[in-house]
């Protein structure tokens, strides 16, 4: 056996770097949502937009926080649909809504404190043309009037 030295995958020779890949900016997408009427399940709360380009989420760096929810209430977190900016993409482009791509199922039933939503997901990569939407969406149970909402959602942008 013998001591190895070994090279990160985007260090390679012949990688194409982004801008994300070494020195983009960390920002943050803050929103605060309250229901003004019962939320049945599956009732979704905008967080806000992603800028058009390639933008890098942090869900391992992002939170949420909300009053309570009533038992049996969970929250995802994800992203509307959207185009890539690939030429030669599938299906035209468009990378289909995923409510769940950052956090999955994080139960708001009681008041919380800023929970982050994954500590196993490090990144999630998103090139778009057009500004990317961000969605929450409830599950479970009914969200009582007065649900409040807040996101930081983290991201990494040129």
């Amino acid at each position: 056996m013998a001591v190895q030295a070994f090279t990160p995958l985007n260090q390679a020779e012949g990688f194409r770097r982004r801008p994300i890949d070494d020195h983009g900016k960390i920002r943050i997408q803050y929103a605060k949502t309250v229901t003004a009427v019962v939320g049945d399940t599956l009732s979704t709360y905008s967080c806000g937009a992603l800028p058009p380009g390639t933008t890098r989420v942090l869900p391992w760096l992002s939170r949420l926080t909300s009053s309570a929810g009533g038992a049996g209430l969970v929250l995802s977190v994800g992203h509307g649909a959207y185009r890539t900016k690939s030429d030669v993409a599938i299906n035209d482009g468009i990378i289909a809504a995923d409510y769940a791509a950052f956090a999955s199922a994080m139960s708001v039933a009681a008041a919380g404190v800023a929970t982050p939503f994954t500590p196993a997901l490090l990144k999630f990569d998103i090139s778009a043309q057009a500004a990317v939407p961000l969605i929450a969406q409830t599950t479970g149970a009914t969200a009582p009037v007065g649900f409040t909402l807040e996101t930081l959602i983290a991201y990494v942008y040129e």
